[in-house]
C-alpha cells in the first residue's frame, strides 16, 4: 500500500492480469478458456471500491454525497466510452455493410445509457449475425457495472440509516450475496418461468435464452458485487498468512482461467471461485517480495490504463478481423496488442485523466459542462439511429451498380430471412398443399440443415410430381439414440425423438432423410460412451464421425426395413466470414472487398463428407447424397452465378441454392419413393397424432400414441386453453376424459409431460382408482404411472383426474387460471 492509504497497490495488478485475460481470450487463445472470468473479477474489485469510499465517507461525516459520486462516477466512465463510440462509428461507416451498420448504430444507442446488456440480450435469435461482428458486445458489462452504480449506494445508504452497526450491515450484504447465488443456482435447475425470460429474449431454445440472461442479467451478478463489498468489513490478521492468502486469491483466479470455459455447467455459479480469489488477493496485502512484482511498471500501467484498454481492444479486434479474417498469426497477434496498447496509453493520458476531478487542479470542463455535452452526444446518436434505420443503415454508401443487383429483394437486410430455403415454411408437418391420405411418400428429419431443403422439396417433389412430403426440424440436435445437446434439455430431445420414431414406424417401408450441420451439432452434442456409461463431446475428427456413423447404424435398426438415405454437409463458410451478400454490400470506400463468386469453405465439410461416403458404401438400406457435389469442385465452392445466390448465409441455402441441390438430385429422390411403393405391403397406413394439427385424428386412443393437449381425442374438463405449448388447470382439480377400443392392447403405464407451479401434492384417479398421491414439481417433467389395464372402460369414456394441494389464483383477475399444473401430453401404453 502506498502513502495514501486510499490506494491499494496490488489491485493495480489484479486489474492488470484481468484485462490481459480478457484480451487473449478475444483474440482466440485456447490456452485460457476462461478468459473471460476477468470481468468478473472486475466486478468484485468495483464492489470493494464503491462500498469502501461510501463507507468511509459515512463514517468520518455521517452523510454520503451522492450527487459528487455520481459526478466522479460519470467523469471516469463516460469520456473515454463515447470517444470510443466516435472511433467505432468512424470506422463502421466506412466498411461495414447495411445490416452490421445498423446494429452497430443500435447497440451505440443503447450503450449510451446503460443499457446494452438488455439490447444484446434482446438478440439471441437464429439469424443474428456473428457476436465477433459486433465491435460494442464488450460494453454488456459496462452497463452492468453502470446499473450497479446506480441502485447500489442508494442502498447500501438505506441499510446504513436503518442497521446502523456494521454487524448487521453485513448480515444484510450476506443475505443479499446469498439470494443472488441461489437464484443463478435455481434457474439453472430450470426453476425460472419460460414468460419471465420472454419479456428479455424471443428465443425459443430456453436453454440458450436461460444461459444469456444469466449473463446479461444484473441480479444475476449482483454477488460478484457483493463480494466486493463484504471486504470492507473483513481483515485477516498475520503478515504470513495475508501473504499466503493473497498468492491461494491470484492461484484460484488463474486455474479458473485455465480450466473453465464458455461450456462450463452450471458456470452462472461456478464463477464464485475466480471471485472468491480475487476477494482473497485484494484484502491480504503481499510481503515487500511479492510487492515488488506486483509493482512492475508493466503491470502498474496496464492496470492504470485497464478500463480503456477493456474499451478499445475488442473494437480493434473486430475491425481488423472484418477486413483481413479471425484467424492471426503471432505477428498479428502482437501488432494487434501493441495497438490496443499504444491507444490505450494516448487516450488514458491525454484524454481521459484531464477531464477527471483532482484535489487542487481545475476542472477542464465543468460538471454542468461535461452532462450536457454528454446529453448532446446521446441526442446525436438517437438521431443518427433514426436516420440509420429509416435508410436501409445507410444504404447509400454502397455502389450503386451493387444496389442494382439486389433489387430484385425487397430489403437487403432482411435477406437472410427471407430467402432461405424454408422461409415460410413449418419447422414441423407437411409441405405444401397437397390433398390429405393415408400415406407419406418421404420424410424428412434433421436440424435447419434439413428445413432449408424445403423450397425445393416443395417446388420440385410436391407441386410437380405430387409426392406427399413430411418435415421436421422442430429441435436442432442430432436426432440419434445416446446423443444428448449440451445446452437442450434432453428430456425435450428424447421426447422429440420418440416421437419421430412412431411417426416413422408407423409408415413403413417410407424413406427417411436426415439431414444436418453436421459439424455444427457434433460441437454442440454429447455421445454416450459405451464403456463407461458416461456422456463425452464429439471430437471433430475421424474418430467422433466413426462415432456418429456407428449411431446412424444403430438408428437405422430402429426403423425396421427401409432406405435411410444420409445428406452430407453443404459447404459452408467460418463463423467468421460474412455472407455473399453482406459482402456485396460493403460501403464503396473499401471496394477492393468485393465479394467473389466462389469461396473456400471449412475442411470440416469435405472431411465429414468423405468418411460418410467410404463409410456408407458397405450398407445396403443407409445411403448417402453429398450437396457439395452441387456447388464445389477442386475444394472451390460457387456462391452466386448469373445473379442468383445460392446460400442465405454462411452455412444456410437460399431458395434458389436448395432449388438447386433438389433439382441435382431429383432422380433420386423418385428411385427411392418408387422403391418403397414398389415394397410396401398394401396395408393402410395411420399417420399418429404427433404435435402437429396436421395429423389425423379419431375419437379413440391407440397404445403409445403421444396425445397433445390440443388434440381432440381428449376432452378436457377445468382446464385452460389450449395455450402454445401447454393448458393450464382452472380449478382445484381437473379431468383428462378419453374412450379406447380395446383395454386388452394397453400394458398399463401412463407417461405425462407437464410443468408444475412451485410444489403441488397431486392426487391422480384414474376412473375414481387412485395411481398417484405424492409431490411433484418442476418445469419440462415427464411423470410416469401404472395401472392396471382392467380398469379400463371399452367402448365408453374413462376419466383420470387431477386434485391439486396448492393451486394458485393469478393476481390478474380477469385470468381465469388456476396455477397448479401445465399439461402438455400423454402417452397411455
Amino acid at each position: 500500500m502506498t502513502k495514501n492509504s486510499d490506494y491499494i497497490e496490488h489491485i493495480d495488478f489484479l486489474r492488470a492480469i484481468s484485462v490481459i485475460f480478457v484480451i487473449l481470450f478475444h483474440l482466440g487463445n485456447p490456452l485460457i478458456p476462461g478468459g473471460f472470468l476477468g470481468v468478473d473479477v472486475f466486478f468484485v474489485i468495483s464492489g470493494f471500491l464503491i462500498t469502501r469510499n461510501i463507507n468511509k465517507e459515512l463514517l468520518h461525516t455521517g452523510k454520503f454525497n451522492l450527487k459528487n459520486f455520481y459526478i466522479r462516477r460519470i467523469r471516469r466512465l463516460i469520456p473515454s466510452l463515447f470517444l470510443m463510440f466516435l472511433f467505432t462509428f468512424i470506422l463502421g461507416f466506412l466498411i461495414f455493410p447495411p445490416s452490421l451498420f445498423t446494429g452497430l448504430i443500435e447497440s451505440m444507442f443503447f450503450s449510451s445509457f446503460a443499457a446494452s446488456n438488455f439490447y444484446f440480450l434482446s438478440q439471441t435469435n437464429y439469424f443474428d449475425v456473428s457476436a465477433n461482428l459486433k465491435p460494442l458486445l464488450h460494453t454488456w458489462s459496462l452497463a452492468i457495472e453502470e446499473q450497479f452504480y446506480l441502485f447500489y449506494p442508494l442502498t447500501f445508504l438505506l441499510l446504513f440509516k436503518i442497521l446502523k452497526k456494521a454487524k448487521y450491515i453485513i448480515f444484510a450484504l450476506v443475505t443479499i450475496f446469498l439470494l443472488s447465488l441461489i437464484f443463478n443456482f435455481i434457474s439453472s435447475e430450470g426453476y425460472i418461468s419460460e414468460k419471465f425470460i420472454g419479456y428479455f429474449i424471443s428465443d425459443p431454445n430456453f436453454s440458450d435464452s436461460l444461459i444469456s440472461l444469466q449473463f446479461f442479467f444484473l441480479p444475476f451478478r449482483v454477488f460478484e458485487f457483493v463480494i466486493g463489498g463484504l471486504l470492507v468489513f473483513i481483515s485477516f490478521k498475520g503478515k504470513i498468512l495475508k501473504n499466503y492468502l493473497n498468492l491461494l486469491g491470484l492461484v484460484i483466479i488463474i486455474i479458473s482461467v485455465f480450466c473453465f470455459s464458455s461450456e462450463t455447467e452450471y458456470m452462472s455459479t461456478l464463477n464464485l471461485f475466480p471471485c472468491i480469489g480475487a476477494a482473497l488477493f485484494i484484502c491480504n496485502e503481499p510481503n515487500e517480495f511479492i510487492s515488488k512484482i506486483y509493482n512492475l511498471n508493466i503491470f502498474k500501467i496496464t492496470g492504470k490504463i485497464s478500463y480503456t484498454l477493456y474499451l478499445f481492444h475488442w473494437p480493434i479486434i473486430v475491425f481488423y478481423s472484418f477486413i483481413y479474417g479471425f484467424e492471426f498469426t503471432v505477428i498479428e497477434n502482437i501488432l494487434l496488442l501493441l495497438a490496443m496498447f499504444l491507444i490505450s496509453y494516448i487516450v488514458y493520458n491525454y484524454f481521459e485523466t484531464p477531464l477527471r476531478a483532482y484535489k487542487n487542479k481545475p476542472l477542464l470542463i465543468s460538471n454542468h459542462g461535461l452532462i450536457s455535452l454528454i446529453l448532446l452526444c446521446i441526442i446525436i446518436i438517437s438521431n443518427i439511429k433514426t436516420s440509420v434505420i429509416n435508410s436501409d443503415g445507410w444504404v447509400w454508401r454502397v455502389d450503386n451498380k451493387k444496389i442494382e443487383n439486389l433489387k430484385l429483394f425487397e430489403d437487403p437486410k432482411k435477406y437472410q430471412i427471407k430467402n432461405w430455403g424454408a422461409a415460410g415454411y413449418e419447422k414441423y408437418g407437411f409441405l405444401g398443399k397437397l390433398e390429405k391420405r393415408n400415406s407419406i411418400d418421404m420424410i424428412w428429419m434433421g436440424d435447419s440443415h434439413a428445413g432449408h431443403y424445403s423450397f425445393g422439396l416443395d417446388s420440385i417433389m410436391v407441386k410437380k410430381h405430387k409426392k406427399k412430403t413430411f418435415m421436421s426440424y422442430k429441435i436442432s440436435t442430432l436426432h440419434l439414440p445416446d446423443i444428448i445437446h449440451k445446452r437442450i434439455d434432453s428430456t425435450k430431445t428424447k421426447s422429440h425423438l420418440n416421437s419421430l420414431i412412431r411417426l416413422i414406424n408407423s409408415n413403413p417401408k417410407t424413406p427417411v432423410f436426415i439431414s444436418h450441420f453436421w459439424n455444427g451439432e457434433m460441437a454442440s452434442t454429447k455421445v454416450k460412451n459405451s464403456k463407461t456409461n458416461s456422456y463425452e463431446n464429439f471430437k471433430i475428427d475421424s474418430t467422433g464421425y466413426k462415432e456418429l456413423c456407428e449411431k446412424i447404424v444403430q438408428f437405422s435398426k430402429i426403423l425396421s426395413k427401409r432406405d435411410i438415405i444420409i445428406i452430407g454437409e453443404n459447404p459452408f463458410k467460418s463463423k467468421h466470414d460474412l455472407s455473399y451478400v453482406d459482402n456485396l454490400l460493403v460501403p464503396k470506400y473499401f471496394s477492393n472487398m468485393n465479394p467473389q463468386s466462389y469461396f473456400t469453405p471449412s475442411a470440416h465439410s469435405f472431411a465429414i463428407n468423405s468418411y460418410f461416403r467410404d463409410y456408407f458404401n458397405k450398407f445396403t438400406n443407409i445411403h448417402f447424397i453429398n450437396p457439395s457435389d452441387v456447388f464445389c469442385e477442386d475444394n472451390m465452392c460457387i456462391e452466386q452465378e448469373n445473379g442468383e445466390i445460392y446460400f442465405s448465409d454462411k452455412d444456410h441455402l437460399s431458395k434458389l441454392g436448395s432449388l438447386k441441390v433438389i433439382k441435382s438430385i431429383e432422380k433420386k429422390l423418385l428411385k427411392f419413393i418408387n422403391k418403397s411403393a414398389t415394397n410396401s405391403t398394401g396395408n393402410n397406413i395411420n399417420i399418429v397424432d404427433i404435435d402437429t394439427n396436421n395429423s389425423s385424428e379419431s375419437n379413440f386412443i391407440e397404445p403409445n400414441q403421444i396425445i397433445n393437449h390440443n388434440s381432440k381425442k381428449l376432452k378436457f374438463k377445468n382446464w385452460y386453453g389450449p395455450e402454445a405449448k401447454h393448458r393450464w388447470s382452472c380449478d382445484n382439480y381437473s379431468e383428462l376424459i378419453f374412450n379406447i377400443k380395446d383395454k386388452k392392447k394397453f400394458k398399463g403405464t401412463i407417461e405425462i409431460n407437464h410443468d408444475v407451479l412451485g410444489k403441488q401434492v397431486v392426487k391422480i384417479l384414474l376412473n375414481d382408482s387412485i395411481i398417484y398421491n405424492n409431490n411433484i414439481s418442476g418445469r419440462n417433467k415427464k411423470l410416469t404411472l401404472y395401472f392396471t389395464p382392467k380398469s379400463l372402460n371399452n367402448m365408453t369414456k374413462n376419466t383420470l383426474r387431477f386434485e391439486y394441494s396448492n393451486p394458485m389464483q393469478p393476481r390478474n383477475s380477469k385470468d381465469r387460471r388456476v396455477l397448479a399444473l401445465a399439461f402438455k401430453n400423454i402417452i397411455i401404453n
